[in-house]
C-alpha cells in the first residue's frame, strides 16, 4: 500500500521563523504564523488545514511508532520538511490477535501507539526530506537523520464539510502535484 507521495506545488512555503530549538518539540503553530499562498492554495481545491504543528525532531531521533488520529477518524497530512537527510518514514499495521495501545504525546494527548515491531507488519516506507503527501491516519514512525530536522505539519479537511480528506481522496486531489520520479 502507498502511503506518501512527494509534491511539487505551484508556490514556495514560507515557514514560520521560530527561535533555534535544539531538542525534540512538537508546537501547535497559530493562524497568523501559516504562509497566506498555502492557505490560498489550499482553499482553491476546495480545502483547509487542521491541527498545524512544527516538530523538531533531534539527530538519530526516532518516533515511537503511533497513529495521528483515531482509527474512525482519518488523518492525511501535508509535511513541509526542512534540514532534513535520510529521514525515514515507515508505516505499520497491526497484526493479526494483537491489541490496540495507546501513549501520551508531547501535547498531553492520548493517541494510538507505543507498539513494538513484533506486533506489527510494514505496509510502506521512504525517505520523506522535503515536501510530501503523507498517510498519517495509519500507524507510523519517523527514523530521523543526522540534524534538527523540522516538519510543519497539516492535516486537511474538507471547506465546507470540516470532514477530513480519505487518502484515496487526497491521491486524486493531489495527482497533479506528484513528482513524477519520486513518488514511486
Amino acid at each position: 500500500m502507498k502511503c506518501y507521495h512527494y509534491l511539487n506545488l505551484p508556490f514556495e512555503f514560507k515557514p514560520y521563523k521560530f527561535p533555534p530549538i535544539k531538542v525534540h518539540v512538537e508546537l501547535e503553530i497559530k493562524e497568523h504564523m501559516i504562509d497566506q499562498n498555502f492557505k490560498n492554495w489550499l482553499s482553491s481545491l476546495g480545502l483547509a488545514y487542521d491541527i498545524p504543528r512544527m516538530l523538531i525532531a533531534v539527530p538519530n531521533q526516532q518516533y515511537t511508532i503511533h497513529r495521528d488520529s483515531s482509527p474512525e477518524y482519518g488523518c492525511v497530512k501535508i509535511n513541509f520538511i526542512y534540514n532534513s537527510q535520510q529521514a525515514k518514514m515507515i508505516w505499520y499495521k497491526i497484526k493479526s490477535g494483537q491489541s490496540i495501545k495507546t501513549y501520551t504525546n508531547t501535547l498531553g494527548e492520548t493517541v494510538e501507539g507505543g507498539y513494538t515491531l513484533n506486533d506489527l507488519d510494514i505496509l510502506d516506507q521512504g525517505i520523506l526530506d522535503s515536501v510530501s503527501l503523507v498517510n498519517a491516519h495509519d500507524l507510523h514512525s519517523v527514523h530521523n537523520g543526522n540534524t534538527f530536522r523540522q516538519c510543519y505539519s497539516f492535516a486537511l479537511k474538507h471547506i465546507n464539510t470540516d470532514k477530513r480528506i480519505t487518502w484515496e481522496e487526497a491521491e486524486k486531489i493531489f495527482l497533479p502535484y506528484f513528482t513524477g520520479s519520486l513518488s514511486r
